[in-house]
Order: structure tokens, then C-alpha cells, then sequence
């Protein structure tokens, strides 16, 4: 579990010293105060061996990578799109201290680059050819375990490796806030169904739908496709039941089937009607400790904030934390922790304002 985080020159955050986090983290602040760019720090951190990891970043913000430009690329990952501002992102998990370092260079020589002949790739050597490229990496406890570049050339880009000690890394998804179905349900849902569990993440469903009997995966020409059924042996596709629902659907998935991993989760409260919402947080909170989940999330919601302490409260949960992001007069954000207790005391005995 990560136990703090120290973020530098990220995206939207300049400086965040020795943030600590819950086994459930909810994230609240006004809109632009660094919500975001706070969860995606994280997951590039345990992304950090994925050649993709930057694309993925873009993807998260709507944006493509189709133009090789490293201004348009690379820029928006630095504190005020300022390429000389290297980052620095520093997790503390339950027995060790990781260095993530990126920086951006603009002369590296590579000793051999990808080139493409009558559709074959083949590396070549080249002789003192220079790009821009990104050079990251990961240090943990002042050891070197990974040491790559990702460069630009005409072909594309590149991703070359100059030390990869395989480390074993906490497997982590991110949803984003309008992800409301994601393409490997069905596969989760099989992984259940083999192993005789779909009846753990029923609870859930059955907030939105009460009649829901179970879940079937039914073949669709060459997709399998998930179906509610309901009593009476009606069967609607998932797609069709509300946003609400297909939200509730994924994130039970993926937690369902990703025992001891991280899931990040932007804008939590999209899709749930306040009415669902402390049912909502118990099942999270049951969950998380069923499969050994950690749990980070944003809100905008004061209602979502104000049942995540209620119902911590109620079941005397307490490895949570709750983070509010906040700019100074300079815009300068800075991160404010609260633990169950001083959350309960600041929302429902002083009815604080801590969105």
C-alpha cells in the first residue's frame, strides 16, 4: 500500500511534500486545484515501466499523441508546461521509499535506432544523431532499477532501455471520470464465474437494480457481452441499466479481480445518486478489505465527502484519508490531511467547508 507520496513539477503541482495516504483516499479541492494531476502522478509512478506510460497520460486528458512534436507531447506533463522543470515523484510504501526522476533532454544520442525496411523494423546503428527525448528513472533505497529513454524520430516514438531490473510493482487501474463500461469487464466477470464469486459483487448492483438475479455473459457474434438477468428471467445487456449502474459494474470488476492492486478512480461520485451513496462507500469500504484493495479517489461532491466520513465512522474504518487541495494567492497548491477523526469533526460536528 502506498503510505505517502512527494510530488515535483508534475502537471499542475510544483511541490507536495510527504502526502499521506489511507487505505481509502478520497481527494477534494476546487476545480484546477491539482485533483487530477494528484492521481496521475501515482499511477505513472506504477506505470513507470510501460513504454506507453506517456500516451496513457494524454489519453487520460482526451488528448492524441498523433503529432511528434515534443512541445505538444511532453510539455503538458511539466509544472507550468516548462520543460527545464524536471519531475520528482517519491513513494513511501509499508517497507521501502521509490524515485521516480523525468527530464527532459534535447540532445540524447541513442546507440541504435528503430528503422523501417519493406515493413520490417530493424535496429540500426547510428553514429552520433541526436533527439529530444525523455529520460526517466527509478531509484529505490539509492539503487538504479530502471533507466530509459523515450526519443522522437521520423519513424516515431522510441523507447530505449539502458537498465530494466524487473521489480515487482503493484498492478494499478485508473478510470477516468467519464469511463462508465470498460472493455475487459466481460473478462472479469469470466475470471469470477470460474472461481464461483459473482455473488460478492452482486450487493452493489442490486442498490441500482433490486430484482437483479445475476450477471450472464452471453456471445454476440464475436464479443461477449454482459447481461443482467432479472427474476422473471428477463435479460437486459448492462449497457442499456444507467450510468449509475455500469459505473458500480466496473469499479466491483476491477476490484473483484485485482486482489492487492491500486485502483484510481477521477470524479467518484459521477453516475451515483446521492440517495446510494453510503451504500456505496460501505460496499468500497467491504471490498477493499475483502481483495486487499487501495483505494485513491477525487470528488467535487460535499455529499460524497460528507458519506465517506459517515459511514467510516459508522464502521469504525478508520486507514482512511481524506486530502483537500487547495491554491495559495501565488497558486501555489498545497495538500491538507485530515484522518477519520478530524474529518468527522470538521464535516458533521462544525460543518466545515473542506471541498
Amino acid at each position: 500500500m502506498i503510505k505517502s507520496v512527494s510530488i515535483h513539477n508534475f502537471k499542475a503541482l510544483q511541490r507536495l511534500e510527504n502526502v499521506e495516504l489511507g487505505n481509502i483516499t478520497l481527494i477534494g479541492g476546487k476545480n484546477n486545484a491539482g485533483k487530477s494531476s494528484f492521481l496521475e502522478s501515482l499511477f505513472l509512478y506504477l506505470d513507470r515501466r510501460s513504454p506507453d506510460k506517456f500516451h496513457k497520460q494524454l489519453a487520460f486528458r482526451g488528448m492524441v499523441d498523433s503529432l511528434l512534436e515534443p512541445e505538444l507531447l511532453w510539455k503538458p506533463l511539466f509544472y507550468g508546461f516548462d520543460l527545464s522543470n524536471n519531475i520528482c515523484i517519491i513513494v513511501q510504501d509499508e517497507s521501502k521509499s521509490g524515485k521516480l526522476s523525468i527530464k527532459y533532454e534535447s540532445d540524447f544520442s541513442p546507440k541504435s535506432i528503430p528503422i523501417a525496411n519493406n515493413g520490417v523494423v530493424q535496429n540500426q546503428t547510428v553514429n552520433k544523431q541526436q533527439f529530444p527525448s525523455l529520460f526517466v528513472k527509478h531509484e529505490c533505497s539509492g539503487i538504479i532499477d530502471l533507466d530509459t529513454h523515450l526519443f522522437i524520430t521520423d519513424q516515431g516514438i522510441n523507447y530505449y532501455v539502458d537498465k530494466d531490473i524487473s521489480q515487482k510493482i503493484k498492478s494499478a487501474t485508473y478510470i477516468n471520470p467519464t469511463q462508465i463500461l470498460d472493455m475487459f469487464n466481460p473478462q472479469r466477470l469470466g475470471t469470477l464465474d470460474k472461481n464461483d464469486e459473482q455473488e460478492k459483487i452482486l450487493s452493489i448492483l442490486r442498490i441500482f437494480e433490486p430484482k437483479l438475479k445475476k450477471l450472464q455473459l452471453i456471445k454476440v457474434g464475436p464479443n461477449d457481452i454482459i447481461y443482467a438477468v432479472f427474476d422473471g428471467k428477463s435479460k437486459i445487456p448492462v449497457n442499456f441499466l444507467g450510468t449509475g449502474f455500469c459505473r458500480c459494474l466496473t469499479l466491483s470488476l476491477i476490484l473483484a479481480t485485482n486482489e492487492h492492486g491500486i485502483l484510481f478512480v477521477d470524479e467518484i461520485e459521477n453516475g451515483i445518486h446521492h440517495s446510494f451513496l453510503n451504500d456505496f462507500w460501505g460496499f468500497l469500504i467491504e471490498a477493499a478489505k475483502l481483495y486487499d484493495n487501495q483505494i485513491i479517489a477525487t470528488t467535487h461532491s460535499y455529499e460524497m465527502i460528507n458519506s465517506f466520513s459517515e459511514i467510516t465512522q459508522e464502521k469504525q474504518y478508520k486507514d482512511i484519508a481524506y486530502i483537500r487541495l487547495g491554491k495559495d494567492n501565488d497558486d501555489v497548491i498545497s495538500a491538507y490531511h485530515f484522518n477519520s477523526e478530524e474529518l468527522a469533526f470538521s464535516i458533521l460536528k462544525h460543518e466545515m467547508e473542506v471541498r
